[in-house]
């Protein structure tokens, strides 16, 4: 992977990526605007998601059959395991993660 520093248009890609794929869907569930939504995530946490997704990119650049989204949301949670004080929070994506396959592959329990 290209560890060079990244470019404006990579940041603007991933920042929108991380902004379509996760802040918005949660601003539409809950029916607020994505500003509301990203003035309560914590910096750390919206620096890790672009950040994953910058990674990503450039995987995906190397090896097309990446899957952007998969790729940098296994970073993203691998990121926050690391964080201070942010174990929990990576157990607790983790698990809802989980059980939402299970959900949609329709296995109870």
């Amino acid at each position: 992977m290209n560890t060079s520093t990244y470019s404006a248009e990579e940041l603007s890609k991933a920042t929108g990526q991380f902004l379509d794929r996760h802040l918005k869907p949660i601003a539409h569930r809950t029916g607020r605007h994505v500003g509301e939504v990203l003035d309560e995530l914590a910096e750390d946490l919206f620096t890790g998601g672009v950040l994953a997704y910058m990674m990503a990119n450039r995987m995906a650049e190397q090896d097309p059959a990446i899957d952007v989204n998969a790729e940098a949301g296994a970073m993203f949670l691998a990121m926050i395991r690391k964080m201070p004080g942010r174990v929990n929070l990576a157990k607790t994506l983790v698990g809802a993660i989980y059980r939402e396959i299970r959900a949609a592959e329709g296995i109870q329990g």
